[in-house]
């Protein structure tokens, strides 16, 4: 079959499952992301004195989304339950993955489409980039530190999502 690999342990990876379920989380992403934005305008946030409101509410906004990631990679994980191939230990790794995955998917489409609102909106202020740090290159945070977050941020999800397919037992599949 075209998708699915096989791995060393015996494990089966369904890309199949697992580009189902990153499609989810990113089409959950790009709708928190554009929910953001409208916040954002509509709290007037590209207004004189609206760069502190902006930066609360974006701030908001991605503590909202990455403590929303364990509910829904519970939902993902009972959505794609009974698909895929292989026991229900091999569903529950496919799952897992695609947890992990789609999570950090989901977090970069949330924060490029409030950092991209939040600078058009900003950038009508005048103050441009004045938001974005210090005078180094290395930005408000470093690239490693932000990898390593991003991979202990997919831990847990990856574990929701694998443990709700595996107690399922494959009896989920739901049309989300």
């Amino acid at each position: 079959m075209a998708t699915e690999t096989q791995a060393r342990d015996g494990i089966v990876l369904d890309t199949k499952v697992i580009a189902q379920a990153i499609k989810y989380y990113a089409i959950i992403g790009a709708g928190l992301g554009v929910l953001g934005v409208v916040l954002l305008l509509q709290l007037g946030a590209g207004e004189e004195g609206g760069g502190i409101i902006g930066g609360i509410l974006s701030m908001v906004v991605l503590a909202f989304a990455v403590l929303s990631g364990p509910v829904i990679a519970a939902f993902i994980g009972y959505a794609t339950a009974g698909m895929g191939i292989g026991d229900i230990r091999t569903r529950a790794v496919n799952s897992g993955i695609a947890n992990g995955i789609g999570f950090a998917i989901f977090g970069i489409i949330v924060a490029a489409i409030l950092w991209g609102g939040l600078a058009v909106l900003m950038g009508s202020g005048g103050d441009g980039g004045a938001a974005s740090g210090g005078g180094g290159s290395s930005g408000p945070i470093e690239i490693t530190k932000l990898i390593t977050l991003i991979i202990l941020m997919m831990i847990p999800n990856s574990l929701v999502g694998g443990a709700i397919t595996f107690f399922l037992g494959g009896r989920g599949r739901a049309s989300p």
